[in-house]
């Protein structure tokens, strides 16, 4: 566990502020730890790292940089900001309005914005811990149709593949979707106790390894499909080969959403119903936003980012998701599961 100089650096030379309180993901951005520290406060200042844990934290007393504090009461923690004359940033979105108030600093200033501009532009170390991630998500969905035996459910299927990743101590990035038939056609299904039968079957799956998370969603199909089906299947393919090539440093965000939107509705027959894709790194939905309709994203080289067009019909649902990265003039996939409809 060691403070990154570097991402400090960069923070204070683009903040007007004295020091950094934070108690979010962001603790692991300045911190580099295999560990999650985001339940501690980190203090921050351009030549000074404390953190204060509380007396079970599992957290190591010695690290390259930092002071470990361990709290023996929450008095200890608010008289060393008292002290503390500055200027202090917060990252208002990860705190609570009640929480605000209890730090009882007098003016504090909305550090989001910068976290997110350094943030969004993601290091060949992150994006390797990234990559690493969704290898591992790559290597469950290939797993799938192993899996699935004649009266198996939704929600077996989920606990199995859950399971999978819990048995090697690696965590899940948020909770896994099995989703089938009908079902499938609910962009964030829940997984019911209800057999898998003939048709769609949506998995979105994420791992975190090192802090960092994939996001991988794959479309098979139970049985044998239709002409049709598969022709659905292959128009969500189209317009996600589509997307990846409009994506390049320099372009908006929000224009490639409504390029792809537009071909949506040729292609498709229907808009996009969600975003067509957003950044990915400490969080499942990191910074830059992604593709939205309102985004504000200029897309840079270093960015990181999901891109899912998908279909939700009464046939079913079809998403196809794939983590990529954005290089000097194009981009380059960090995913290589199958992208052809596989029938089990």
């Amino acid at each position: 566990m060691k403070l990154n100089k570097n991402r400090v650096k960069k923070f204070f030379s683009m903040a007007n502020v004295d020091a950094l309180l934070i108690r979010d993901e962001n603790v692991n951005y300045f911190i580099e730890s295999n560990k999650d520290l985001s339940e501690n406060w980190l203090f921050l200042k351009e030549n000074k790292a404390v953190l204060f844990c509380s007396q079970l934290s599992p957290v190591e007393t010695k690290a390259k940089g930092i002071e470990i504090v361990k709290l023996k009461s929450k008095k200890e923690f608010l008289s060393f900001l008292d002290k503390e004359k500055g200027k202090i940033a917060l990252n208002f979105s990860s705190l609570t309005l009640n929480t605000k108030k209890k730090l009882r600093l007098k003016r504090p200033i909305n550090a989001e914005k910068i976290l997110g501009k350094l943030r969004a532009v993601k290091e060949e170390k992150e994006i390797g811990r990234i990559k690493i991630a969704q290898k591992i998500a790559e290597r469950l969905i290939n797993k799938v149709p192993q899996l699935i035996e004649r009266n198996t459910t939704e929600a077996e299927l989920k606990a199995l593949l859950e399971f999978e990743v819990k048995r090697k101590a690696i965590d899940t990035a948020f909770e896994f979707i099995v989703a089938s038939g009908r079902n499938s056609s609910i962009p964030h299904a829940l997984s019911f106790n209800k057999k898998i039968r003939n048709g769609f079957l949506l998995i979105d799956l994420g791992i975190k390894w090192k802090n960092y998370c994939s996001d991988t969603s794959r479309t098979f199909f139970v049985g044998k499909a239709t002409r049709k089906e598969r022709e659905i299947y292959k128009k969500v393919l189209k317009l996600k080969e589509l997307a990846e090539e409009n994506i390049r440093p320099g372009e908006k965000a929000a224009e490639i959403f409504e390029r792809i939107n537009k071909e949506a509705k040729k292609i498709l027959k229907q808009e996009l119903k969600h975003g067509l894709g957003h950044g990915i790194g400490l969080r499942v939905h990191d910074y830059p936003v992604g593709f939205l309709a309102d985004s504000k994203d200029v897309i840079m080289k270093g960015n990181v980012f999901t891109v899912e067009p998908a279909y939700y019909g009464k046939e079913g649902g079809v998403r196809i998701e794939d983590v990529i990265v954005v290089k000097s003039r194009k981009i380059k996939k960090l995913s290589n599961a199958p992208r052809e409809l596989i029938e089990i």
